[in-house]
């Protein structure tokens, strides 16, 4: 009989203490402050994997930011479409952790979609990416770094800017100590200055100092060498 009478008291005190137990989505609403709260929900959505929970804070952009790292965290981009302004950003960074660089034209935001782009053709060294790219200073950021990477100075010439396009050429030039790479460039000043008389002073070769035609150059050449 003391044991039949021992399990309901057990299954009712059991019951008593699970109730007891603190909610923690209402520890978080009762925090007090909008930022807090949100704070709160999100980490606790993110530990949960649970986007229903995002949508218990009032800050938009908070609650957009935790779908992302939700998103994020399960590598789930189509969670990414619930992410409101921070979609792009969502895409972008679980398609970059994805590797998969065929999904950077999911992004329909120009920045996210070219810096899906940049970070794929520098990781890979990939030129062929980098003229997926829509902003030009970023392109020709892009192949400046891949042409540099590669050590390959035509891929310099892909360079829109025509200042950029020939610092490009001079550094690999400087870089192979070769000044035939030097004639591709087509300002003549940094042509000179920046190529010629950086390989002269480099290799310590004052020899190259007659090969430049600018006359104020050729003598600030031949003076490194006085």
């Amino acid at each position: 009989m003391k044991l039949r009478l021992l399990f309901p008291i057990s299954f009712i005190i059991l019951i008593f203490i699970i109730g007891c137990e603190p909610d923690p989505l209402t520890e978080c609403k009762d925090l007090g402050d909008d930022l807090l709260t949100c704070e709160c929900i999100s980490e606790l959505a993110i530990e949960k994997i649970d986007t229903s929970l995002c949508e218990q804070c009032e800050l938009k952009e908070v609650r957009n930011s935790c779908i992302a790292d939700i998103a994020i965290t399960t590598g789930d981009k189509s969670i990414c479409e619930n992410a409101g302004e921070s979609k792009d950003y969502c895409l972008h960074t679980v398609i970059v952790n994805s590797r998969n660089h065929e999904h950077c034209s999911d992004i329909s935001g120009e920045y996210w979609k070219d810096l899906c782009y940049t970070e794929f053709a520098k990781n890979l060294t990939n030129e062929g990416l980098c003229e997926k790219i829509t902003n030009i200073v970023t392109r020709d950021e892009c192949f400046s770094f891949v042409a540099i990477t590669k050590n390959y100075e035509d891929l310099c010439l892909k360079i829109e800017d025509p200042e950029n396009k020939d610092l490009c050429i001079v550094r690999i030039a400087v870089t192979n100590t070769d000044i035939s790479i030097c004639d591709k460039v087509g300002n003549s000043v940094h042509k000179y200055g920046n190529c010629y008389q950086k390989i002269a002073r480099v290799t310590n070769d004052p020899e190259i100092c007659p090969l430049i035609k600018n006359k104020t150059i050729r003598e600030n050449c031949e003076n490194l060498f006085k």
